[in-house]
């Protein structure tokens, strides 16, 4: 049947799978809200989540079951997981080969197959080893401290059982895109924790339909930015940088390149809304009430800023807007175990080479995301030794920082974030250098340029310390 239909749409068989299991996810999202026993809740979550997966990604569930049915085995080995390197270095290696058959097997053709949730599982399972670790301290501790019960913080969670680690896994609005969530986050959405309170011997809703209004809104986002992408796309995309007429006019060129930038987000600004709309639907996405405005706040998995990231003055702040979520998890995993040992530079290039080998093993990647490394030190520099100049002693800025805000919007925002999303897209080597090339490399070498002479404006100054 679903061949037929991929026949009728011109759609891939698999990606049309795939969207029709998005759409279903939130019909489906919504009954979650009905199911109050705990047991049942993983029932659901298990059984609509692997029938996805086998409609989706068909014979490829197989691989996916050996691999998170051999992490639970390890995981439930102490010795194993108590190893630093043995479960992340398989999860490193599992979501490795899956790239390589990708590449070996589709080349650069787009398909939907295991890759993107095992890429999704690995962060998920890495908090899960943590959360095993913790519970282990927490037993040693009670084992020492047996007469001081105080020293000791028991927690209400627990370690899953297999019934409960496959419903994890396979949590169906967050099981094909996104977004990553944890193990203690799932464990107090199927114990409706902080979703329903017990009042006068009766469970009450807390959020009641509101959650709805929200989803509606970001549904309707989503499918906005979906639609700009599908059919402002088929006219601005990169094969018209590349085998179009560019023009000569510098200035006319830069708006092209922004133009079909914005379009190439839209895809993935679309996925975002589509995908928090859905656990807003479940109720996964409630996240309690704002002590200060006393509204309910629907913003536990926010993935993307996308004002902030179109209005950027520093790449910094595009970093920290854009798949929040991953970026969260990126932060967790590398910059922070960089940053005991190594200095701010070498742990953000650390996390970004880490994002890179995430996505994959095309050049594109590591262009895009080695780049941004660069590109937002260089920011860096430039905003701690230029900006003050545009602020008053006592904080507030001055009447020309319009001027410095205008440049930085239009250099960030408009220049230097169309320059490292194309080249995720292209993926070649060749039409990432044709493209950068189109523009002299100018971002690249005004940013190198700015960390050399920091470099040795640096090694100046420590030099005429020791002189004095």
């Amino acid at each position: 049947m679903l061949s037929g239909l991929a026949l009728k749409t011109g759609m891939p068989k698999n990606f049309l799978a795939f969207t029709i299991c998005l759409f279903l996810s939130f019909p489906l999202a919504v009954l979650f809200r009905f199911i109050k026993k705990t047991k049942l809740r993983h029932v659901y979550s298990l059984v609509v989540g692997f029938l996805f997966s086998l409609i989706v990604l068909e014979w490829q569930t197989v691989i996916f079951l050996v691999i998170i049915l051999l992490v639970y085995i390890l995981l439930e080995n102490k010795r194993v997981r108590t190893n630093s390197l043995i479960i992340p270095l398989m999860l490193v290696a599992c979501v490795s080969i899956t790239h390589i058959f990708r590449i070996i097997v589709y080349g650069e053709e787009y398909r939907t197959d295991s890759t993107a949730p095992i890429m999704l599982l690995v962060f998920r399972l890495l908090d899960l080893l943590r959360f095993y670790r913790k519970l282990d301290q927490n037993e040693e501790k009670s084992q020492d401290q047996k007469e001081d019960k105080n020293k000791v913080q028991p927690t209400k969670k627990h370690k899953p059982s297999l019934f409960e680690y496959l419903s994890f896994v396979f949590y169906f609005p967050s099981f094909l895109a996104g977004p990553i969530f944890y193990w203690e986050e799932f464990q107090d959405f199927i114990q409706l924790e902080g979703i329903w309170s017990e009042k006068d011997g009766e469970i009450s809703q807390l959020p009641k339909t509101r959650g709805l209004l929200v989803s509606g809104r970001k549904f309707l986002g989503g499918v906005l930015f979906t639609l700009l992408n599908m059919f402002v796309g088929k006219k601005f995309n990169t094969d018209l940088l590349f085998e179009g007429d560019l023009p000569t006019n510098f200035v006319k060129k830069v708006s092209l390149y922004h133009i079909v930038g914005f379009i190439i987000r839209c895809k993935y600004y679309g996925a975002f809304l589509l995908t928090e709309s859905v656990n807003d639907l479940s109720l996964f996405n409630y996240n309690g009430i704002d002590p200060k405005t006393e509204k309910h706040r629907w913003n536990r998995f926010r993935n993307v800023e996308i004002w902030k990231i179109e209005t950027s003055q520093t790449l910094w702040q595009v970093a920290k807007s854009w798949n929040i979520r991953v970026n969260t998890a990126l932060n967790t995993n590398v910059y922070t175990e960089f940053k005991k040992k190594y200095g701010t530079f070498i742990s953000m290039f650390a996390t970004f080479l880490a994002s890179a080998m995430w996505h994959g093993f095309h050049f594109g990647y590591y262009a895009c995301l080695l780049t941004t490394a660069i590109l937002i030190q260089a920011s860096k520099i430039v905003r701690n030794n230029i900006r003050p100049f545009f602020i008053n002693k006592d904080g507030s800025s001055k009447r020309i920082k319009i001027a410095y805000d205008i440049a930085g919007f239009l250099w960030v925002a408009c220049f230097q974030l169309d320059y490292i999303t194309i080249p995720f897209i292209v993926k070649t080597f060749e039409r990432t250098w044709a493209f950068w090339g189109s523009v002299h490399f100018i971002h690249i070498w005004i940013s190198l340029l700015i960390l050399v002479i920091n470099f040795f404006y640096i090694k100046l100054r420590r030099k005429s310390k020791k002189v004095d």
